[in-house]
């Protein structure tokens, strides 16, 4: 019985993927198709809302736009969190699991009543504190409703999904449809090379720390990490590059810290034969061509502007928005504008349904959250995310030095790019993976 229904349950996710690659008609039915997917079971429910992410941000070189893939979303998100909820049995949960769903409840509440009451743009405040809240509640209950056995199955199959998009896209390294974009930057099968980098940066974090904590890491593993760090730097997504370094040195750092134990210890591969001879080879590299792997470094940090240093790069390519914040923030500091609302309200494009006259889309371009946050519910808000954030995490520190790697990465990622709340977008998967690493279970050697 279980067999069958797996296998149905592919079948289904297969018949979408194909619906939203053939044409734009079908791709807007593949959403709706995919949300009936998630009604399967909770480890179901995470895997649509996983493909959710993938569907909305596959290159239009790949598939044809999706005229109702916003609601289309929106149909995936509620089917998974009926499906999750119908299942919900909290006696079966750990306190800590439990209490982490309690507080993003709370938090979520909280945004709803503030959108009510300070949002410039009332609607699109509530709308998106709903979804967000919705999408980040299912997820904990999902994953903490698997066992440890499931969970780490879905951890690994999540992160092989990515490897997949990492070589379905490493042929258009050297095609035109790799660089749709801007021309310059990678954005292999996705929408956006800040899209495909962040991708590369999780997953180069998840392969470097994998083989770091092997005794004798396999050869696939070092060099499907050599590929995706070579694609990362095509990308030129310079927060994506900070954030997979940040990731692996807090890693390092954290989890000797609280263990108290040596770094050696902890990641055995640091003296694999293996790694140290991957290490020679690398140095062996650098030294030769030391020339222009300096010219291709400072082209990825400085994104050949007339910079001299990584914070002027990244003051030109963020002042403006921060300073817009700040701002924002001298004139609101207590109410804030509104959650999910744009630095300049009048620029800011809503995208509404015919039907409704719901906001269906209103996608806003901001640097770091912590800033975002304080700039959008004020002083208070930002103080009640922040107790949010510390009360949930403070297990996923224990769970070993991926998952901390991995949390400290999407992390750093958010002070590049606000994607945090952003479940229609790039923000989907990174709230996927917290889930995890929030209320999953420890992860074992991958």
């Amino acid at each position: 019985m279980a067999v069958r229904k797996s296998s149905i349950f592919y079948g289904i996710l297969l018949f979408a993927l194909v619906l939203r690659v053939a044409s734009e008609p079908t791709a807007s039915i593949s959403f709706f198709v995919l949300a009936t997917a998630s009604l399967f079971g909770r480890k179901e429910a995470i895997q649509t809302l996983a493909l959710c992410w993938l569907f909305t941000m596959l290159s239009p070189g790949i598939a044809p736009p999706a005229s109702l893939g916003a609601l289309g979303r929106y149909a995936i998100i509620f089917a998974a969190a009926a499906s999750v909820f119908l299942r919900y049995q909290p006696s079966k949960c750990k306190s800590d699991q439990n209490r982490a769903v309690l507080y993003t409840v709370a938090l979520g509440a909280f945004l709803i009543v503030h959108s009510l009451l300070f949002s410039v743009i009332p609607d699109v405040s509530i709308l998106k504190a709903i979804s967000w809240t919705v999408v980040v509640v299912t997820l904990f209950v999902a994953w903490a409703g698997l066992s440890a056995a499931q969970s780490e199955q879905l951890i690994n199959q999540l992160f092989s999904a990515l490897t997949l998009i990492m070589l379905a896209s490493l042929p258009l390294v050297v095609l035109p449809l790799g660089y749709l974009r801007n021309g310059s930057g990678l954005q292999g099968i996705l929408n956006h090379p800040q899209a495909f980098g962040p991708t590369m940066s999780l997953l180069a974090v998840w392969l470097v720390l994998g083989m770091l904590i092997s005794n004798r890491p396999p050869w696939k593993i070092i060099l499907l990490s050599g590929v995706c760090l070579a694609l990362l730097l095509m990308s030129e997504a310079r927060t994506a590059g900070l954030a997979m370094l940040g990731g692996i040195i807090a890693s390092l750092i954290v989890t000797s810290t609280l263990s108290r134990a040596p770094i050696i210890k902890l990641f055995p591969g640091f003296r694999s034969s293996r790694v140290g001879l991957v290490v020679f080879f690398t140095v062996l590299l650098v030294t030769v061509f030391a020339t222009k792997l300096i010219e291709a470094l400072s082209t990825f940090l400085l994104k050949r502007g007339n910079f001299t240093s990584i914070i002027e790069a990244y003051d030109g390519a963020r002042g403006r928005l921060i300073n817009n914040m700040f701002y924002n923030i001298e004139q609101d500091p207590f109410t804030g504008i509104g959650f999910g609302i744009a630095s300049d309200p009048m620029k800011m494009l809503v995208i509404r349904d015919p039907i409704f006259n719901l906001p269906i889309g209103a996608s806003i371009e901001k640097g770091v959250l912590p800033i975002a946050v304080i700039e959008e519910v004020g002083v208070f808000g930002f103080l009640m995310f922040l107790f949010w954030g510390v009360s949930i995490l403070q297990g996923a520190l224990k769970k070993g030095g991926v998952a901390v790697g991995i949390l400290a990465s999407v992390l750093l990622l958010n002070f590049g790019e606000s994607t945090f709340f952003s479940v229609g977008g790039m923000g989907m998967l990174t709230l996927v993976i917290f889930g995890w690493v929030a209320t999953g279970h420890r992860e074992r050697k991958i």
